[in-house]
């Protein structure tokens, strides 16, 4: 068989200098292939001139440029590890300075220990209008969890720490010999009547009030606050490594759209559709479908299409899988950009790196030869899904505009609220925050800009393999907290394959940033479709978060173990051991402390503020300045500032500023950093473990005891049953589960809203109240609103407890400085940091990491994984356009089969009685005739012969997305998980109730229709109710030496029986069985009298209960009189 002859190869355009040189039009001259190639001489000498320029301005590289030295080096060797994945402080130049174009001699050895600053930075709180002053005992302090001694060349710590905070040090010796039982002298106060002025929220002058028609006549921040001035003018660095940082800087400021984008995407972008997606019916019902399989993999899609094609006697012939992405890709405009990187995650080609014919840190060439076209192509690539498109298609319908205004509808009610009372009485999102509300004063966001918080965080793909990779996404805040943070509006931003992690996180980064800069300047044209009219939106860059790797590579600073290394930038210096690197917050000065620089008197938490902006620029300064290595490497101790933040390259006027735009990320510190830390010292598991061989035990290590811990994790599994469904995962075992990944949400059930009772029958009665202290604080600021008394109790508690921490556990002792981690520290911040930002919870990490799971089961392609997640990633972000600009492919869910609308987010769900059952019972028939006495006086009437007649339903589903149960069904069905308690409100209080069942009745008028679903509200006379057997008001000196967090009530049964609206009713909640301690249960009065208490365990991120009200004393004395 004749193979058909080969087609000629075509001509190809030669770049190499001589070409260029001898063509008319400069872009070099067309070649046939043979002299194409032998070209290639002078293609190399013209990338070795690039890379000779690049190495001229940035320093010689770090390693050979050999590839098989490089591989050599990345080769990791049993029981050691890698340097791209050490977790822990720098060590060495290398992880110090820059690994990739390092500006200092290799003799220079980075981890030895640098003394801090003779004056360390103090700093009173930022001058406010008219500022609004907290009654409370100590003031903030420092900051959460960040890295080490990062360098922007280093990649983040390993994905075994990145969740907490890394202790490096492993050797249990203790440097202080000191008695422990010395340490304990009580706690030191600052003064009751101490003012803390908080920044609640800028207060303008009677004449200006907060509104946009006087907003000029405020004054706004001047530059050296904002730090624009102060950028403007910053020195030009001298060190290769921060001209590389500040290249990358001026290269997003001076971004264009036309420089990134496509033709055919630019077109798009700036001439957005305005008309409505007509869809022809066969491409409808294809992208219907393959909406509905999105999750799914391509044969789901053809099977189905097969099936259809089958069909008689009209077969429906849909589009084949390919066709329906291109014409999603046509009517959403959201396409990807894909960029050139290291193979082995050094670099991206991006920015100043964009030249490089070899990675300048591996040595790895850009472009491998493919043997069959012999073309050179990329060895690796990333991709980035711009942002403009997708904000386009949020606000293309009418529907998605009025969603997209959700922000000025807001904003407008905290205006009228202040214009009202001139106060804010409560925060409930980000709106209610003084970094949103100064920026909408000035003026810098306007009411079609978008709100942005960008969010990142690495990954592992895998369990038991590298297969690191980085996410990135965008969160748009103009949408409402019940919207925002769903899967179909988050909108994925990069994707940076592994495995190993970037050396060079910014250059993964800079095309998303560039786009958004672009944005901001030229403004993005959207079509407006409830205006019905072309508007220009710019986007406006809120907030930037990351978890504790992840954040140095935004804010360009050390690390959680630095001097310098608080996340908010406070400025407390820290202390380190005699002869180790790592630094610690302690507020306490240790006794017989000698280091130099680090032994300075007990830190005055008052004179901590929030993030100030012009100290940041006069410490940038500083450091951009440093004339050499040994000054930049103590301007860099001094200041924390590794190099500029990578996000200076946004617009100005349409960001908050550097560092004001970094914020806690209260997900892991709360969910994992403290819970993980203060349960390792009661274990006394930590790396540095306390040595007490030769003194008394500790009165802290309680669970050290192997007998011990598993009794105690037995108690923690005996709860399983009292929580309700609604709690998520229940938490397993700590004696058996907690070094098995351990959730966060486990820790969040285990350690906040079980632990004031599972600890209570180990902790010594005052370290017990010191942890409840904890706990009430951070409870406050969980919640979904927050109130003005709330954050007062709040900044106490928390301030309080550090203090309280470093006296009970840490005792001024040397050896045990390193139980001072940042996440002691970082609760200080917490309060003050709500009242900046708004509810942390609403900008922790949990939304990423929810994208990071759900976007990893969808991959399913495990010889490329990487390829696949970006394809994932790039089809999310496509199909969250489609459903916006064509809302009828993603319908809302209809109501369950049966049930009943009752009004304000309320549900009446199945089962339910489809005839009247008879009430019979004495006490329910007594609540039954006290409500209609009180509601409807003929209703009693109805109470024939001591029977009732009414139709029970069994579940009710509330507007916070949790369902109540009843003991009706519950009982009946021996469900696994109780749901039938419920938090109620009550004439202004709050009381806690288990429901029999709930029902409805029609007031006003005689009832006996088989049928109450033909009415949905009160407006036509019915009421909703709930027969609930009201708990016991709590113990009180329980509530008040735990400071409101253990809630210990007595069940009643039917003694304390009540009719209530169901409306009433605020949340489900759990009630667990009292724990006693072992001493406890040998004493059979003690344990007759709690038989039938309970604790009362609350869902994270809803109201706090703080105060309950008289029903229960009045429902008490009653029985006793009875």
């Amino acid at each position: 068989m004749e193979h058909p002859p080969r087609k000629p190869e075509r001509p190809k355009l030669c770049d190499c200098p001589k070409c260029v040189r001898s063509s008319d039009d400069g872009k070099g001259k067309i070649l046939p292939p043979r002299t194409y190639r032998n070209h290639a001489k002078h293609r190399e000498e013209a990338a070795q001139a690039r890379h000779d320029a690049f190495f001229e301005r940035f320093g010689p590289p770090s390693v050979p440029s050999s590839s098989s030295a490089n591989v050599a080096r990345r080769r990791r060797r049993p029981g050691q590890k890698n340097n791209s994945t050490t977790s822990g402080p720098s060590t060495g130049q290398e992880n110090a300075i820059g690994r990739s174009f390092s500006p200092v001699d290799d003799s220079m050895d980075f981890q030895q220990p640098l003394t801090p600053p003779n004056d360390p930075i103090q700093r009173a709180p930022s001058p406010l209008d008219d500022p609004i002053s907290f009654q409370c005992d100590p003031g903030p302090l420092d900051d959460l969890l960040d890295d080490e001694l990062s360098s922007p060349f280093d990649p983040p710590a390993d994905e075994d720490s990145e969740d907490e905070d890394d202790e490096v040090m492993s050797h249990p010796a203790r440097e202080d010999s000191e008695d422990e039982d010395m340490g304990r002298q009580g706690v030191p106060r600052l003064p009751n009547s101490f003012q803390i002025e908080y920044d609640l929220w800028s207060v303008p002058d009677e004449e200006n009030p907060l509104d946009d028609e006087n907003a000029g006549g405020i004054p706004a921040n001047n530059s050296d606050d904002n730090g624009n001035a102060a950028h403007n003018s910053s020195p030009q660095p001298t060190i290769p490594m921060l001209i590389l940082a500040n290249d990358m800087i001026e290269n997003i400021k001076t971004a264009r759209l036309e420089d990134d984008l496509p033709d055919k995407m630019l077109a798009r972008l700036r001439s957005p559709p305005n008309e409505p997606v007509a869809l022809d019916p066969i491409t409808e019902t294809s992208m219907g479908i393959f909406n509905a399989l999105v999750s799914g993999s391509e044969r789901k899609y053809n099977a189905v299409r097969h099936v259809l094609s089958l069909h008689r006697p009209t077969p429906t012939i849909l589009d084949s899988y390919h066709v329906v992405k291109r014409k999603i890709e046509q009517v959403t405009g959201v396409m990807q950009i894909s960029t050139q990187m290291c193979i082995n995650s050094c670099i991206a080609y991006t920015g100043p790196l964009k030249d490089l014919d070899k990675c300048p840190k591996c040595g790895i060439d850009r472009y491998k030869e493919n043997p069959k076209t012999k073309k050179l192509e990329p060895q690796q690539q990333f991709y980035t899904i711009p942002l403009g498109p997708q904000i386009q298609a949020l606000w293309r319908t009418p529907e998605g505009a009025d969603r997209m205004r959700y922000r000025n509808r807001k904003t407008e009610e905290i205006i009228q609220e202040f214009d009202r009372s001139k106060r804010i009485p409560q925060i409930e999102d980000v709106f209610h925050g003084t970094e949103y509300l100064d920026a909408h004063r000035s003026k810098k966001i306007g009411p079609n800009d978008v709100m942005l918080m960008f969010s990142i965080d690495g990954a592992q793909l895998y369990r038991d393999k590298e297969s690191d990779c980085w996410f990135a996404i965008w969160v748009i805040l103009n949408l409402s907290p019940e919207l925002r943070y769903k899967k179909k509006y988050v909108l994925p931003a990069c994707f940076v394959p592994g495995p190993n992690k970037p050396d060079n996180m910014e250059s993964f980064l800079l095309p998303s940033f560039r786009h958004v800069s672009a944005l901001q300047k030229e403004g993005l044209r959207v079509y407006d479709g409830h205006q019905q009219s072309y508007i220009i939106s710019r986007p406006f860059f809120a907030f930037g978060t990351a978890d504790t790797p992840a954040l140095p590579v935004l804010r360009g600073s050390v690390g959680h173990h630095g001097n310098s290394g608080c996340r908010q930038s406070c400025g407390m210096p820290g202390r380190h051991k005699p002869n180790k690197p790592t630094y610690y917050p302690a507020v306490l000065q240790p006794r017989n402390y000698t280091i130099a620089k680090c032994n300075h008197d007990d830190f005055d938490i008052r004179k901590l503020g929030p993030p100030d902006c012009a100290v940041y620029q006069t410490n940038l300064k500083k450091v951009l300045v440093s004339a050499n290595k040994t000054r930049y490497a103590a301007n860099r101790l001094s200041t924390g500032i590794v190099r500029p933040s990578i996000c200076l390259g946004f617009q100005p006027d349409l960001t908050i500023p550097v560092p004001r735009c970094f914020t806690l990320d209260l997900m892991h510190l709360i969910s994992l950093n403290i819970p993980q830390h203060i349960v390792s010292i009661w274990r006394n598991t930590s790396e540095i473990k306390i040595d007490y061989e030769q003194g008394a035990k500790p009165d802290f290590i309680v669970l050290d005891d192997e007998n011990v811990w598993q009794r105690h994790g037995k108690q923690v599994v005996s709860t399983h049953h009292y929580l309700p469904a609604s709690f998520d995962r229940l938490p397993r075992d700590p004696a058996k589960k907690i070094n098995s990944g351990y959730k966060a949400i486990e820790w969040l059930n285990y350690f906040w809203v079980l632990g004031p009772a599972l600890f209570w029958v180990v902790l010594p009665r005052t370290l017990w109240m010191h942890y409840c202290k904890l706990v009430s604080g951070i409870r406050l600021l969980h919640q979904r609103v927050i109130t003005d008394e709330d954050l007062r109790r709040a900044h106490q508690y928390l301030n309080e407890w550090e203090l309280e921490f470093e006296v009970f556990y840490y005792q001024r002792q040397v050896s045990r400085l390193h139980l001072v981690r940042p996440c002691v520290h970082a609760v200080l911040h917490a309060a003050r940091e709500t009242v900046r930002c708004g509810p942390l919870n609403l900008l922790a990490q949990w939304v990423l990491e929810n994208l990071i799971g759900n976007l990893g089961r969808e991959v399913h392609q495990h010889s490329n994984p990487f390829m696949n997640l970006s394809q994932r990633g790039l089809l999310r972000a496509q199909i969250i356009a489609l459903n916006s600009v064509v809302p009828d492919l993603d319908p809302e869910p209809p109501l369950p089969r049966g049930a009943q609308p009752i009004g304000d987010g309320y549900v009446l769900l199945t089962a339910h009685d489809k005839k009247f059952h008879t009430i019979i019972d004495e006490k329910e028939l007594s609540a039954l005739s006290q409500f209609f006495e009180k509601h409807d006086k003929p209703g009693h009437q109805r109470i024939i012969n001591g029977k009732y007649s009414l139709k029970r339903w069994a579940r009710l589903s509330l507007p916070n997305g949790q369902i109540a149960r009843c003991a009706w069904k519950e009982i009946e069905n021996n469900l696994s998980r109780i749901s039938r308690n419920v938090k109620f409100q009550l004439d202004g209080f709050t009381y806690f109730a288990e429901v029999q069942y709930f029902f409805r009745v029609k007031i006003g008028e005689e009832s006996d229709s088989d049928s109450d679903s033909d009415s949905n509200s009160e407006d036509s006379g019915w009421y909703n109710l709930a027969m609930v057997s009201v708990y016991s008001d709590a113990i009180q000196n329980h509530l008040d030496d735990s400071f409101g967090t253990l809630r210990v009530v007595e069940y009643e049964g039917k003694g304390l029986l009540e009719v209530i609206d169901a409306k009433s009713i605020c949340a489900v909640v759990a009630m667990v069985p009292f724990i006693l301690t072992e001493q406890e249960k040998t004493i059979p009065a003690i344990c007759e009298h709690y038989s039938r208490c309970f604790f009362v365990g609350e869902k994270p991120f809803l109201d706090f209960t703080s105060t309950t009200g008289p029903l229960q004393q009045e429902c008490s004395a009653e029985i006793q009189t009875t």
